[in-house]
């Protein structure tokens, strides 16, 4: 039978969010399972931790003995449920949850759902499985900071398999029925033998900065009756423009982990998809073909092609800092990006 595992927090013990794990174990048809932290609480005797933090560089980094002794502790219970870990679901909250995703960064589990939390920096943390991460960030956290909040960026520099999910109304010990619902979603849009090959077709615009891609992604949406998806549209929606311009990565990132949810919705759904990111890398490229294959999409890559004093010229035409700054540093920028070779599977158009 299907195993769901919690790991609590810091400073809490294996009955923390009993009746929340309860109903979580009930949706999946799960045992539910939980044990304590290994170490007692610095304060708190009768609570627990799976490690303690100590001061170093100006940050809260983790006691690394400790850390390695829970990471493996947590893998022998797991291995000791006499259940295949392709059907356990590891769950953690806080500092539990930063220990559910390194055990899913080693095991090959079903799923790993880290519920606010964040990772210490002073691990070199590796990916040796294909897991499913869910990581969802309390979007009224004031416990954790915004440095520890971008931790999970350190996921997406060893290519886990990490979806990403801030929920709006909840705060760093209390969840509203948007966790659950969220948790449903996910699980209801990625495989899980629920989820099979939609016959959708996904394409991939790929193209350096003024190359035409949007205009042609939503020409093409129109002929394949397709949703056109585009994380600086989304980012001018939903943030300011003096959070985007200033903090372009952080709010680009959040953008493309909500746009994959859509993605998948619509691909279930039998809906075609434009997804007119750029993809800059070969390796940026093969991720999101391994992405549309994995929720049941046939992904089809064009590159946008147009010779610099064209894509100078387009750019020079829009407006704001970002735009200034691209005409400045053309190429320096220019290099960063790799064309696709003719080892990829793609559609050249020359744009111009």
């Amino acid at each position: 039978m299907k195993k769901l595992v919690f790991l609590h927090g810091a400073g809490s013990d294996c009955d923390a969010y009993h009746n929340l794990m309860s109903e979580i174990a009930q949706y999946f048809n799960a045992d539910l399972i939980t044990f304590n932290a290994l170490f007692s609480h610095p304060i708190k005797k009768d609570k627990f931790v799976w490690f303690n933090k100590i001061e170093q560089n100006g940050r809260r980094d983790a006691v690394c003995e400790e850390y390695f002794t829970s990471v493996e502790y947590i893998k022998d219970k797991l291995q000791n449920l006499n259940t295949d870990l392709s059907e356990v679901i590891l769950i953690g909250h806080s500092q539990g949850g930063g220990m559910a995703v390194q055990v899913g960064l080693e095991l090959d589990l079903e799923a790993v759902i880290a519920m606010s939390t964040d990772l210490p920096y002073n691990i070199v943390y590796e990916n040796k499985s294909n897991t499913p991460i869910y990581w969802f960030e309390a979007g009224c956290d004031g416990y954790i900071d915004e440095n520890r909040k971008a931790s999970y960026k350190l996921l997406r520099q060893i290519n886990a398999n990490l979806h990403y999910q801030i929920l709006p109304t909840s705060t760093h010990n209390e969840f509203t029925n948007e966790l659950f619902s969220a948790i449903k979603d996910c699980f209801k849009m990625y495989d899980f033998g629920v989820y099979g090959d939609s016959k959708a077709k996904m394409y991939l615009i790929c193209g350096f900065l003024g190359a035409g891609k949007t205009t042609f992604s939503k020409k093409l949406a129109i002929e394949k009756q397709a949703i056109h998806l585009n994380p600086d549209e989304f980012c001018c929606k939903f943030f300011s423009k003096q959070e985007y311009e200033s903090n372009w990565e952080e709010c680009f990132a959040k953008s493309m982990d909500i746009l994959w949810d859509e993605a998948a919705k619509a691909i279930k759904s039998g809906i075609n998809v434009i997804f007119d990111v750029g993809f800059w890398s070969k390796a940026s490229r093969d991720e999101a073909r391994q992405k549309a294959r994995y929720i049941g999409a046939e992904p089809v890559l064009y590159y946008l092609y147009a010779p610099d004093e064209e894509l100078k010229c387009r750019i020079r035409q829009r407006k704001g800092l970002i735009a200034q700054n691209n005409i400045k540093n053309f190429q320096t920028i220019k290099k960063l990006f790799e064309e696709p070779s003719d080892g990829e599977d793609f559609v050249r158009i020359n744009n111009f």
